[in-house]
């Protein structure tokens, strides 16, 4: 990540969007409804998302996604192309 994903954000050869908001609880984090569940060697998200910064032009998307209980402790970010 830090060698082949990073290096392409800081040159400006990539853009990367962040993917927070949804539409029934907008920008409040702790109470995301997209989740995350392992599958295998995967994880496979479900839920919606709204407002992506960048998400037109985006190669890569940055995604929080509920993967344990209620509230910011529960949530986890992950690195979509």
């Amino acid at each position: 990540l830090k060698e082949w994903i990073i290096p392409q954000i800081v040159k400006g050869d990539k853009i990367i969007a962040l993917c927070i908001s949804e539409p029934y609880v907008g920008s409040d984090v702790a109470g995301l409804q997209t989740s995350a569940v392992i599958e295998g060697d995967d994880f496979i998200i479900n839920g919606e998302k709204k407002f992506i910064t960048a998400g037109v032009k985006a190669s890569y998307y940055t995604v929080a996604a509920r993967t344990g209980g209620s509230g910011a402790k529960g949530i986890s970010l992950f690195l979509v192309p």
